[in-house]
């Protein structure tokens, strides 16, 4: 179930960022003769679980609206930085870019997100930067931005609740009390 809201949520990014794309579009010539330079920021190595598809449903968002795209994914693995090394590495990332700045910058997860946004990069405040899968977003740190925008996972609690008080009540009998009286 969680992989189908989590398959759902990112149609639903891609969506939004195809509409994103289209308004920059607008803005510059026929959009068949445009190439637009994409960086998409993940937190995790080029290995975990969802990034195939993450890759595929970014591709295929911008090809069905024949958007001439070069992408670049850029895979910060997390797991092995500290806070202040995800920092570093994405101001050096983004130094890369001083002279011609990607046209959108996609961030996948929360590590990501929030180590790119306290950075304080000056690229952060001048492209359009759209985050998605961000489960625990600090509102305090947009405050300046007016070129980020994205999508927040919202976390069902009553799903939650219903899966253990299933579990335990299946599994172990004696437990439902404890589960009703934790949950209550």
């Amino acid at each position: 179930m969680k992989r189908i809201h989590f398959i759902a949520f990112n149609i639903m990014a891609a969506i939004f960022i195809i509409t994103a794309v289209l308004g920059i579009n607008g803005c510059h010539k026929n959009k068949s003769q445009t190439d637009y330079n994409i960086l998409v920021i993940h937190s995790f190595d080029s290995l975990y679980t969802w990034g195939k598809e993450i890759k595929e449903g970014i591709n295929d968002a911008f090809s069905h609206h024949n958007l001439s795209v070069k992408i670049r994914h850029f895979y910060l693995n997390c797991e092995m930085l500290n806070a202040r090394q995800e920092i570093d590495t994405l101001s050096r990332l983004l130094d890369e870019y001083t002279y011609d700045p990607p046209h959108m910058i996609l961030i996948e997860d929360d590590q990501a997100t929030f180590s790119l946004i306290t950075s304080n990069h000056p690229i952060t405040h001048i492209v359009p930067i759209i985050f998605s899968g961000v489960s625990y977003l600090n509102c305090d740190i947009l405050t300046g931005y007016n070129n980020i925008t994205g999508f927040e996972c919202k976390r069902d609690f009553i799903a939650c609740y219903k899966l253990a008080k299933h579990i335990f009540n299946f599994r172990y009998p004696e437990k439902r009390m404890i589960l009703s009286l934790a949950i209550n």
